[in-house]
Formats: C-alpha cells, sequence, structure tokens
C-alpha cells in the first residue's frame, strides 16, 4: 500500500477500522470522494463499541495527489470515543498551518529532536 498519497491511506484506514469492529471490508470504496464520507462514518463506529485511537505519522510527506496535504479528508469533529494524533514537520508541506488554523492552541505538542545519546536510551527501554 502507498500510504503516501491521501487516497490509498484512507482506504487502508477504513479496511482497519471496519476490521477492528468485526465489519466486513469488502464494501469500502475506492474513488478519494466516497473514502471521504466513509471515513467519518467508520469512525462512528467506535460510538457504540470500544474507543479508537488514531495515529498518523508524517501527513507533511503526503503528495498533492487527492490534495492529501490540505487536509481536507481528516474530520477535525470527531466522535467522542475517538482520538486521532498526528505528527507532521514544522516547515514542510503546509500541514501544521492548517492544523493551526483548525484546532485551537492548546491541541498541539512540539516534540524536538532528540540528540543522539537520547535516542540511544529510549531505544534500550523499548
Amino acid at each position: 500500500m502507498d500510504s503516501t498519497a491521501a487516497r490509498p491511506l484512507l482506504r487502508s484506514l477504513c479496511i482497519q477500522i471496519r476490521r477492528v469492529y468485526g465489519k466486513d471490508s469488502s464494501e469500502v470504496a475506492n474513488d478519494f470522494k466516497t473514502l471521504c464520507k466513509q471515513f467519518l462514518d467508520y469512525l462512528r463506529l467506535a460510538e457504540k463499541g470500544e474507543p479508537l485511537f488514531l495515529f498518523l505519522d508524517s501527513l507533511d510527506q503526503l503528495t498533492d495527489e487527492d490534495n492529501g496535504r490540505n487536509l481536507e479528508w481528516l474530520p477535525f469533529e470527531l466522535p467522542s470515543n475517538v482520538k486521532v494524533v498526528v505528527s507532521t514537520l514544522p516547515e514542510e508541506g503546509g500541514c501544521l498551518k492548517k492544523l493551526q488554523l483548525t484546532l485551537p492552541d492548546g491541541a498541539f505538542v512540539e516534540v524536538r529532536r532528540l540528540i543522539k545519546l537520547v535516542r540511544w536510551e529510549a531505544l534500550k527501554l523499548a
């Protein structure tokens, strides 16, 4: 799966969410517009079941195909049982600016570059 483009990423997320909640994944669409709608619908599966936590790393590395980096595919109003954590570089792709325009200031945590020794210690703890 090519997760650098929004459509295959979104399709993969939809399939995984449906599987987590015991639903058939064969009805997940292929076209981007339908996937965007389905994604929000499938997030609502968490309202009646276990909470859903999504971790989306490196949004800045999405391609411009399907306007992936403008994040219009990412719902900012989520069902109560759904939490989404994203990461992006501050200067790449414009994702951080889009997020800052949409989310409250308290929604952001800056993670600074780890020095080599700290990274090594973190790996030893894992």
